[in-house]
């Protein structure tokens, strides 16, 4: 009797250490398939009509989910099309101020009203407007967002601004430790 209930023992530890190589084979395999989607490039655009020729607004782009950073390779702004005539500056911020991406925002405590010297990364005194960068040049952290805030526009006039940018993940000391 002690031996078929020893065999019987045995043969369902076989089964669970079966049943766990399995899963781990399987997230093993979930892991590798999404990090090798990475990096990637992502356009994102964002639109408004000026509220107010005397007040800046900003268009916002959002920022990287956690775990992962931007590189930003292009920031275009102006007018619906790039033969539009669109009145007014840009200046081009990151920062740590939220905002719904491809929204427009002003005033108060938004980048629009606060525009920190500390955050702005570029400037044009006339649109249409792109400008390109080299990679690493224009980082985005995670709990940081992009955005373009137009000053002096035209009241009642549509912006846009669209990005280009290339998501990366952020490699904890832990993953590189466990080799994920």
């Amino acid at each position: 009797m002690t031996i078929d209930a020893g065999f019987d023992l045995s043969v369902q530890l076989g089964h669970i250490a079966k049943g766990i190589d399995k899963m781990n084979n399987s997230a093993r395999r979930d892991r590798e398939i999404a990090r090798a989607r990475l990096p990637f490039s992502a356009r994102f655009v964002a639109s408004g009509t000026c509220p107010t020729p005397t007040a800046p607004f900003a268009l916002n782009f959002g920022g990287p989910d956690a775990g992962f950073y931007w590189v930003v390779r292009r920031i275009t702004a102006g007018g619906l099309t790039w033969s539009t005539t669109a009145a007014g500056s840009t200046e081009f911020y990151v920062h740590g101020y939220a905002g719904a991406p491809g929204a427009l925002t002003s005033g108060g405590n938004s980048i629009a009203g606060v525009r920190a010297l500390s955050d702005i990364v570029d400037q044009a005194t006339a649109m249409p407007v792109s400008r390109f960068y080299s990679s690493e040049q224009l980082i985005v952290q995670p709990n940081e967002s992009l955005s373009v805030v137009v000053l002096t526009g035209t009241a009642g006039q549509q912006y846009v601004a669209a990005t280009l940018v290339t998501v990366v993940r952020l490699t904890t000391s832990l993953e590189a430790e466990i080799d994920i």
